[in-house]
């Protein structure tokens, strides 16, 4: 399959969608989940949708960055990142956990709407 590595314009704060500049910033990973469905590009959703574990893996690194950057995870969501923990049912301390948990949720729903 292809990657998933975001254009340089989509990595851009300014042009891309972010929860920053949203009236409420997603607390929960329902809400971050939801919003990443309506703020990722199509063609991004359907390659997500495509690859396997593995892929997805090797590929990560570019969307566990926008949703650390969407999110505001690194300064300061810490409700999403306490819902990532209940969700898990472990301590989530990193915006890079937080981020890898919301993706693989992503990534679950991503696969429920293709069938």
């Amino acid at each position: 399959m292809g990657s998933i590595a975001m254009s340089e314009k989509e990595k851009d704060p300014e042009q891309c969608q972010h929860a920053k500049g949203s009236e409420a910033m997603p607390k929960t990973i329902e809400a971050a989940v939801h919003f990443l469905m309506n703020a990722l590009p199509q063609k991004y959703q359907l390659t997500i949708t495509n690859m396997d574990a593995d892929e997805i893996g090797e590929s990560a690194v570019s969307l566990i960055k926008y949703i650390q950057d969407a999110f505001d995870l690194v300064s300061g969501n810490m409700e999403l990142i306490r819902s990532c923990s209940e969700e898990a049912g472990c301590e989530v301390e990193h915006p890079e956990d937080a981020s890898a948990f919301i993706l693989s949720r992503l990534v679950t729903e991503l696969a429920k709407s293709k069938t």
